[in-house]
């Protein structure tokens, strides 16, 4: 058996890409990058964002 793989680290930078990518409008990368360093990636996305992502496409939602 062998040892679980585990992907690469994503630089800050990148997060701030992916969740744009996600359609999340981010106006302060500056003070997006300070969350994340705070918060982390992760805990953002699974804890504080699913009530803002649309179920189907996995997409952040607009704002109203």
């Amino acid at each position: 058996m062998g040892t679980k793989q585990y992907p690469e680290a994503m630089s800050i930078s990148d997060q701030i890409n992916n969740l744009k990518d996600d359609g999340l409008t981010i106006e302060d990368e500056e003070e997006a990058a300070r969350i994340l360093q705070r918060v982390s990636y992760y805990r953002l996305i699974k804890a504080y964002c699913t009530p803002f992502k649309d179920k189907a496409s996995g997409k952040y939602r607009k704002k109203a």
